[in-house]
């Protein structure tokens, strides 16, 4: 029996599921449903969550924004934290050939040691022909592999390419569509600043304030929030009637609508009961790989790059991320924070040892990078993880993506996988968070104006 006032749960305590229950606030009229929303870790915020770092509070995950973020840089005005977030130019590099090259403007590329100009005149075209390009359709039929030879080349695929790839994806490289590296040359093309210069953004404080300012906000409006509070089932009505329930930490909790906000991966074990059609199917098809991310706080800096992508298989890593060289706060001290992240099978092991045996696999990196580097240089080390962090964008994604409408009455699902094929961002996942607002009070309040159901659901018009 559903309680007297419909109660909607929101699974995930993430930024989609955050933004969803936020949205849902203002477009509900008050006391049509209660919210409630249950996280399974101690805190909120998911990929976005926050950790401590010797005495100083950071990102568990490095962020930044880029000029298409639109919705982060909305919902930051909304929340009074618009004047907080700062742009700076970034600094991109390569290691290649054993040492560091700058990259990032027209010039740097002329200047790559290694390459014909044949073979620079073809990346600077595609990056521009990829900036023109509005729908990605007819790329994710095309594995990416194949693709970036026929663009770039084989020698501009080995240089530029072939290291991100097979250290992002691991087994899965031969898999991935085209269209996932068109929209991520796409957004970082889209974010440049008079063509010469690429800007980047970050929110002072990091994003705990951000997700501080989200918290504090639901609270405020009646939102229940759960933390700590793991979901052992989503209970189904047997008679194809809808979702019933939902068991979060031992107790149950009867529901009118629940919108899951986790790893998709996950719901198929939760759910209990009838599912229509090919939902089923559809859910065990999904692919993720996890991630495992090392920070280190240095006394000084390393360099002065904020991306370093690495072109040299003597450091099988994909690149660091020196965050400081982009955000320069005071709380920082002058130190140096630098992110590493590492993909593929992931293990509690890394997140259970003592994180400063990290600085004996990485301190041959820092120093190829940097001569200079010693030891003594390490200040703090933490290491963060999660294991369902980058989804696959397989070839033919969007034929089989999970409808984030699910066919179950009165259930909705998604996670970064609906986000496909742009990378995960923030920006992104409000986004998601949006439209599945948007959708879950139009079929509450006995309408059905969303514009979609079991299409793909990012779009360029929808978003």
């Amino acid at each position: 029996m559903h309680s007297e006032t419909p109660r909607i749960i929101v699974v995930g305590g993430g930024v989609s599921g955050l933004s969803t229950a936020w949205y849902l606030t203002s477009i509900l009229p008050p006391g049509t449903a209660r919210l409630t929303l249950v996280e399974a870790d101690a805190s909120l915020g998911g990929l976005a969550g926050s950790m401590r770092l010797g005495d100083l509070q950071v990102d568990r995950f490095y962020h930044f924004v880029l000029k298409p973020d639109r919705h982060y840089m909305d919902v930051l005005e909304d929340l009074g934290l618009g004047l907080e977030l700062s742009w700076r130019t970034s600094k991109m590099a390569f290691f290649h050939q054993g040492r560091l090259v700058p990259f990032g403007t027209p010039m740097s590329l002329l200047l790559f040691p290694g390459m014909g100009l044949v073979h620079k005149l073809a990346y600077g075209y595609q990056v521009f022909r990829a900036n023109l390009r509005r729908d990605w359709r007819e790329l994710e039929g095309q594995f990416a592999v194949g693709w970036l030879k026929r663009k770039f080349g084989e020698r501009g695929y080995s240089a530029w390419w072939r290291q991100l790839m097979e250290m992002k994806f691991r087994e899965h490289t031969a898999d991935v569509s085209a269209a996932w590296v068109w929209a991520r040359i796409r957004r970082n093309a889209r974010s440049r600043h008079r063509l010469l210069t690429e800007q980047a953004g970050y929110l002072e404080g990091g994003t705990a304030r951000f997700i501080g300012a989200l918290e504090r906000q639901l609270r405020d409006r009646g939102v229940e929030i759960r933390t700590g509070t793991a979901v052992e089932e989503v209970a189904l009505d047997p008679g194809g009637g809808g979702v019933r329930s939902v068991r979060a930490g031992g107790e149950e909790l009867p529901a009118s609508a629940v919108v899951f906000a986790a790893p998709l991966v996950r719901l198929a074990g939760l759910l209990q009961g009838p599912v229509p059609g090919d939902y089923g199917r559809r859910l065990s098809r999904l692919r993720n790989i996890g991630c495992t991310c090392t920070l280190i706080r240095l006394r000084q800096k390393l360099t002065d790059s904020f991306w370093i992508n690495f072109s040299d298989q003597r450091v099988p890593h994909a690149g660091i991320i020196e965050w400081t060289n982009l955000s320069r706060e005071e709380r920082f001290d002058g130190s140096s924070l630098i992110y590493i992240p590492e993909y593929g099978e992931f293990s509690d092991d890394r997140l259970a040892g003592d994180p400063r045996r990290q600085i004996e696999r990485y301190a041959p990196v820092f120093s190829a990078i940097n001569p200079a580097f010693s030891t003594d240089w390490v200040q703090d080390v933490a290491v963060a993880g999660s294991p369902h962090a980058q989804p696959i964008c397989g070839r033919n994604f969007s034929s089989d993506l999970p409808p984030v409408r699910t066919p179950v009455p009165g259930l909705w699902a998604a996670d970064s996988t609906h986000i496909l094929p742009d990378d995960r961002t923030i920006s992104a996942s409000l986004g998601l968070g949006r439209m599945i607002a948007r959708d879950v009070a139009a079929r509450f309040s006995g309408g059905d104006k969303a514009p979609w159901t079991e299409k793909l659901l990012w779009t360029r018009e929808g978003f």
